[in-house]
C-alpha cells in the first residue's frame, strides 16, 4: 500500500495547492504590505504556478484516473486502527474522492464552463481568467478543464489573462479601499 501512496504523489501536492490558494495572499498581503509592485508580481508568479500545477496534474490524472479509481477501491477495504490512522486515512480518501468527482464534473456534458470554453473559445478564457469577482471561482475550474482535455493553447491565454488578473485585483483593491 505504501508504494501506491508514493506513486500518487502529484494528489497530496495538489491538495496543499488548493489550500494554499493565491487569492487568498491577495487581502493578506494588501493589509500588511499595502500595494506595491513586489506583491503584485511574486503573487501573479506564484498564482500562475498554482494554475500551471493544475494543468498539469489534471493532465496527469486523466492518465491514472483508473488507477486512482483502483486505488481508492482498495483504501476502502483496508482496517484503521487507531486516532491518527483513522484521521490520516480520512484525509487521504477525502482528496481521492474530491478528484474523482472532479473528473465527473468536467467529463459531465452539461458542465457550464465546459460549455462556454466550446462555445466562445480563447475568450471565454480570457473572461474566466480575469474575472474579478471574489470568492467566485472562474480559473481553477477553467485550468481543471484545459488540463483534463489538454488544451495548452488555451492554457497559455489563461495563464496570462490570470497573472493580469492578480496585478489589477490588488491595485484595483487598494484603489477601492483607499491605500
Amino acid at each position: 500500500m505504501a508504494a501506491d501512496v508514493r506513486k500518487f504523489w502529484p494528489v497530496v501536492v495538489y491538495a496543499i495547492a488548493i489550500w494554499a490558494n493565491t487569492d487568498a495572499l491577495i487581502p493578506a498581503g494588501l493589509l500588511w504590505l499595502g500595494p506595491s509592485s513586489e506583491l503584485a508580481i511574486s503573487v501573479s508568479i506564484l498564482a500562475t504556478a498554482e494554475l500551471v500545477y493544475c494543468y498539469w496534474f489534471w493532465h496527469w490524472v486523466v492518465s491514472q484516473r483508473s488507477e486512482i479509481q483502483s486505488f481508492r477501491d482498495r483504501r476502502c477495504l483496508t482496517i484503521r486502527k487507531g486516532i491518527f490512522s483513522s484521521v490520516l486515512h480520512g484525509i487521504i480518501d477525502w482528496v481521492l474522492d474530491g478528484v474523482l468527482a472532479a473528473c465527473r464534473r468536467v467529463t459531465n456534458p452539461s458542465n457550464g464552463t465546459r460549455k462556454h470554453i466550446e462555445r466562445w473559445g480563447v475568450g471565454a478564457v480570457w473572461i474566466l481568467g480575469l474575472n474579478p469577482v471574489p470568492l467566485v471561482p472562474t480559473r481553477g475550474p477553467c485550468a481543471i478543464f484545459l488540463g483534463f482535455y489538454g488544451l495548452r493553447k488555451e492554457f497559455q491565454h489563461l495563464a496570462v489573462a490570470n497573472f493580469i488578473h492578480v496585478i489589477l485585483v490588488i491595485y484595483g483593491w487598494s484603489w477601492v479601499f483607499g491605500h
